[in-house]
């Protein structure tokens, strides 16, 4: 099933909502294939999290030396920290973990924490110095020219909306606030996955999973407040880091009145 990857429209992307995973495999190496034939250094974003997991295990049947980037954002959690190390041992990977330079707590003193209604117009602060500007130096100081990524266009109203314009591969000339000398291609393998997909080419492939989806349906740094219910969840898992934060944000709590 080979398709046309560089347009698709909309409602071409939700009548592959209900395609059989088969399908969905298939045109997810097709992207891959097209991706590699047009580029010579190719790297991957790689988080722990299980989108990345299942780009991750299908990229490497076609580059099995490509190069694994992760962004230790020094708030990741416990367990998702663990699990990515032991993911890049068994599985023998070309992995770089990355550092960022300023620390989580400098960036929102400086400004402020993330704010779920503000997503959708820019990237918080906190993840450009943490996550997108080390990856950038990265890919700009190795000279990668193409970089896979797990994302889906099923994740997010605004992602299904971009993807629909780009398509799953684009070249871009700046990423944030880096402008690269040469553009570098995207490439989203899974774009037209849903969760349910991801489930179940995990299970299909005995992949391993990431624990912290034991406590949560979504991977990312422990003391992120970019995502509604973020209070509920962190409050039950980290209470200490609950009350820390909504201090720091000037909020009160129950406990502050004495209750539980």
């Amino acid at each position: 099933m080979k398709t046309n990857f560089t347009y698709i429209t909309f409602k071409q992307i939700e009548e592959w909502q209900n395609r059989p995973l088969e399908d969905k495999v298939t045109a997810a190496a097709d992207i891959i294939n097209e991706a590699l034939g047009l580029t010579n250094n190719q790297a991957i974003a790689f988080s722990g999290g299980k989108n990345s997991l299942v780009a991750l295990h299908i990229i490497l049947k076609f580059k099995p030396d490509i190069k694994v980037v992760f962004c230790n954002t020094g708030v990741e959690y416990p367990q998702s920290l663990k699990f990515t190390r032991q993911v890049a041992k068994d599985w023998n990977l070309n992995f770089y973990e990355l550092r960022p330079e300023m620390n989580f707590w400098k960036i929102v003193k400086k400004y402020g924490f993330p704010d779920p209604r503000r997503w959708v117009n820019r990237e918080p602060k906190c993840c450009w110095y943490l996550k997108t500007k080390p990856a950038n130096d990265f890919y700009r100081a190795n000279n990668i020219d193409c970089v896979f990524t797990g994302i889906s266009a099923f994740e997010s109203r605004t992602r299904k909306l971009k993807i629909a314009e780009r398509g799953p591969m684009y070249w871009a000339k700046r990423v944030g606030d880096t402008k690269f000398k040469k553009p570098i291609l995207r490439v989203h393998p899974l774009a037209y996955w849903t969760d349910k997909d991801i489930w179940e080419y995990i299970e299909l492939n005995n992949l391993p999973v990431n624990p912290i989806y034991e406590f949560q349906d979504r991977n990312g740094c422990m003391t992120c407040t970019g995502f509604i219910g973020w209070e509920k969840f962190l409050s039950k898992i980290n209470p200490a880091l609950y009350r820390k934060i909504m201090h720091m944000m000037g909020r009160t709590i129950l406990e502050d009145f004495g209750g539980g």
